[in-house]
């Protein structure tokens, strides 16, 4: 039995077509850590505290639990919705909910009468930014990941876009401090730029993968 050899990462960035998949599946990887999603999860305590709610812990354990409970479920409207669809959703639920973020913080600082609305508005949309993530890069980016590319360059792919996820991570959650020290409550129009940045990228470049062969996603990339 034959077995063929994998791409090198060498022969994977010199292939004209595949230099276009690895574009996608390095996108796709680095959209999962600059969507905020790590600094939502690490930093969820502060940023509620921040935003006046009254038990801030209590509000990240909840937070997480509806981080789990979604992941579980975003499997199933993988199969059912497809994954370019649900990337767009995914997009644009992250943009109103960082914007509700925003809009909570600025509220909280200047209006008296907002106390008693702005931490549950703050809450709500942390949900947002959880849920638009679980069901968007945080499942479906994977699966991309994966379609997208033939079989032999896989490994390769993923060596480097495994490596560009988890520089971008460290980026995303050594840095967020920082800027939450020097922009305040619009720290997050970082992630609002994120978000429509990554949006626009899955319109214009990402394919639907779902029930598409890999000769089929091949002649699309070789036409692209």
């Amino acid at each position: 039995m034959h077995i063929e050899r994998g791409y090198t990462i060498y022969e994977l960035v010199s292939d004209r077509t595949l230099r276009r998949q690895l574009l996608i599946a390095c996108g796709v990887q680095l959209s999962m850590q600059l969507s905020g999603i790590d600094v939502m999860l690490v930093y969820s305590t502060m940023v509620f505290r921040m935003a006046g709610v009254k038990d801030p812990q209590l509000a990240t354990t909840t937070l997480g639990l509806v981080n789990l409970v979604t992941s579980l479920l975003a499997v199933t409207l993988t199969g059912r919705i497809g994954r370019r669809p649900l990337l767009l959703l995914s997009w644009a639920g992250l943009l109103i909910s960082y914007l509700l973020i925003i809009a909570s913080f600025i509220a909280y600082e200047l209006l008296d009468e907002a106390e008693r609305f702005t931490p549950s508005l703050t809450v709500a949309a942390a949900f947002g930014v959880v849920v638009s993530f679980a069901v968007g890069p945080g499942c479906v980016g994977w699966l991309v990941v994966d379609e997208v590319l033939p079989p032999r360059a896989k490994d390769a792919a993923m060596a480097i876009g495994t490596t560009i996820n988890w520089l971008a991570s460290w980026f995303v959650v050594f840095t967020f401090p920082l800027m939450q020290r020097a922009f305040g409550p619009y720290t997050f129009l970082v992630f609002v730029c994120f978000a429509i940045l990554f949006g626009l990228f899955t319109y214009a470049f990402i394919p639907e993968t779902k029930s598409t062969s890999i000769t089929g996603l091949a002649q699309r990339f070789e036409a692209w």
